[in-house]
């Protein structure tokens, strides 16, 4: 038995394709969010090493470990002064995360 759909209207066809993308996007949306809700359960290893290592942190190292910092840059190597300059401040920083990128950000029209 199969799931047939006939219509007259020149559109027709693409009221199908939006609801097949409708039931497509609710179904990847309650899928998502049971991922989620798994991935929030730590077993109690993983707790203790994560409340272990949150004491271990001073306040600035747990507020470093929040920013997030994107580089555009192109060094020729590690010895370069300009990317010792920002390695320098992540480490001083504590930068939980780095988004580094090639070349120059685009100008805002």
């Amino acid at each position: 038995m199969g799931l047939s759909y006939k219509s007259n209207h020149p559109s027709g066809a693409c009221h199908i394709g939006t609801l097949v993308l409708g039931v497509s996007l609710l179904v990847a949306t309650n899928l998502s969010q049971a991922q989620k809700a798994d991935r929030g359960r730590l077993n109690p290893e993983r707790r203790h090493w994560v409340e272990q290592t949150l004491k271990q942190l001073s306040l600035q190292e747990k507020i470093g470990q929040m920013l997030q910092i994107r580089v555009y840059a192109d060094y020729p190597d590690s010895n370069d002064s300009a990317f010792r300059v920002v390695r320098d401040q992540i480490e001083k920083y504590h930068v939980g995360s780095v988004d580094w990128a090639l070349g120059c950000p685009a100008p805002i029209l």
